[in-house]
């Protein structure tokens, strides 16, 4: 096995276990984030693990496989044919491998709105409602608002992460860092970029969740959010948001370098 397609493995199960695990606090974020002051964003515990299953496997396990894959690929090709170094390499592949792996998980996030906030029963209903109802562009509504909040948010997050991690080892003298220190490091990463982009992750909820079709533009949407509820509805979720990213971090990164470890004990090198 290549080690692209090791880096692919690891991330897409590290990708599923993650998502599945933190499922029910996005749940809650989503909440705060669509509930408003006439329905309260109270805690809706029968809504909390709705569409963990379609969602993980149609979308969080490809995505990280689909962002690996093109991730490791670019920046072989940066280092080894381009002269970059690792260093130089690593925020073009990532803002490179970014992009597909966004398209890749907007069907699964249109899903995963639907069925967190009850407006489907289970994730099986919301893809038979909206292939029925909006056809194949509905799994795609508010694809500009995911592609702004998740590109930039990758991008950075992976930036930051093997800045850290480089920077790291050569701290400690050492030529790879463990599965605890990068969870460790996976977290810190996480916690910044959150807060960033919390208020186009509100405006994504809103879009995927919205009562028309399709929703208005992200522009119109935003100025409709602030004017009825003020600014602080763009940071409706914050709290939660930053705990997920900050522990999504934490458990992907530790699971990935497991899942990598365990790949390479039992394929040999890599070819």
């Amino acid at each position: 096995m290549s080690g692209v397609a090791r880096e692919a493995a690891a991330g897409a199960l590290a990708g599923f276990a993650t998502e599945a695990l933190l499922y029910p606090l996005d749940a809650y974020k989503t909440h705060q984030q669509y509930f408003t002051s006439e329905s309260p964003a109270r805690l809706r515990w029968k809504l909390l693990y709705r569409g963990v299953l379609t969602v993980t496997s149609i979308g969080a396990g490809p995505c990280y496989g689909v962002f690996f894959a093109v991730n490791e690929t670019v920046k072989h090709t940066l280092v080894h044919s381009l002269d970059f170094s690792p260093s130089l390499a690593t925020l073009p592949a990532a803002i490179t491998a970014a992009f597909p792996a966004a398209v890749v998980y907007i069907p699964a996030d249109t899903i995963k709105k639907r069925t967190q906030t009850g407006i489907e029963a289970n994730g099986l209903a919301a893809i038979r409602s909206i292939a029925t109802s909006q056809g194949l562009a509905g799994f795609f509504v508010g694809w500009r608002a995911s592609l702004i909040r998740d590109v930039p948010f990758t991008s950075i997050k992976i930036f930051t992460f093997q800045q850290m991690a480089m920077a790291y080892t050569r701290a400690v003298e050492r030529k790879n860092i463990s599965p605890s220190e990068a969870a460790v490091i996976g977290g810190l990463s996480g916690v910044t970029t959150a807060v960033v982009t919390n208020p186009i992750d509100v405006i994504n909820t809103r879009m995927k969740s919205h009562a028309t079709h399709p929703p208005p533009g992200i522009l119109a949407l935003t100025a409709t959010i602030v004017r009825s509820e003020g600014m602080p509805a763009l940071f409706a979720g914050l709290a939660p948001r930053v705990v997920l990213k900050a522990m999504t971090g934490t458990f992907f990164w530790g699971a990935h370098r497991r899942f990598k470890h365990w790949i390479d004990a039992r394929c040999g090198p890599a070819v």
